[in-house]
């Protein structure tokens, strides 16, 4: 191994010497980060070169006028969207610190919604994320997916929570329950949008709408 004091030119002065093998132990000290034997490196790089908007669901959300080409493309990056071999979208599911939990491989039909024949669930956040880029927008995964414990993560932040609408009101009930619980646990309040309870029509409601079907059905 050769040492970084034998690299460096007789006309460097000791000061300049100290300075570049610090910044390039500093640099050491970072690639040990990114080597290839760590779990985390390994998950990142799969992310990466499964990174796509060739998925039925980009695809489709161009198709339907949903976004330009352009805002797709932004918005695949932010999310860090993937494609499997049969044209399926992936949600990676990252946390704080780059570590890669998971890829909810998810089909959807080239009306860009789900394909009922597999276990799916309806998206909106990709979609809004570009309709209203002021805000961060994160899906849930299902009615019963979110809990007081996921929002945890947010906590010194604004939040505000879209619940779906159904006839008897029962999603945002759900969620305005888990809301105050989550309140507790955070110290802060999380408001509850009652938009669509208010707002969504009889048939609407019958037809389990999100926030993304009544935007552009009241357009």
């Amino acid at each position: 191994m050769t040492r970084i004091k034998d690299c460096m030119p007789f006309s460097f002065s000791d000061e300049r010497r100290r300075a570049t093998a610090e910044r390039l132990e500093r640099g050491k000290r970072c690639q040990l980060l990114l080597e290839p034997e760590d779990p985390r490196y390994r998950a990142m790089d799969l992310v990466s070169r499964h990174q796509s908007t060739e998925s039925e669901f980009c695809r489709a959300c161009v198709r339907m006028g949903y976004l330009t080409a352009e805002q797709m493309a932004r918005a695949a990056q932010r999310y860090r969207l993937g494609v499997n071999r049969y044209g399926a979208v992936i949600f990676w599911q990252i946390g704080l610190q780059g570590q890669v939990y998971d890829g909810k491989i998810m089909y959807y039909q080239a009306d860009c919604h789900r394909d009922k024949r597999r276990n799916t669930t309806w998206v909106s956040a990709v979609i809004m994320s570009e309709i209203y880029r002021d805000y961060i927008w994160m899906a849930a995964g299902g009615l019963n997916e979110l809990t007081p414990e996921k929002l945890f993560v947010l906590k010194g932040r604004r939040v505000a929570i879209f619940p779906d609408t159904d006839p008897e009101g029962q999603a945002f009930a759900l969620w305005f329950g888990i809301a105050r619980k989550a309140e507790r646990l955070l110290g802060q309040h999380i408001f509850v949008s009652p938009l669509l309870e208010q707002r969504a029509t009889a048939d609407q409601k019958r037809r389990k709408i999100d926030i993304l079907d009544f935007h552009f059905e009241s357009k």
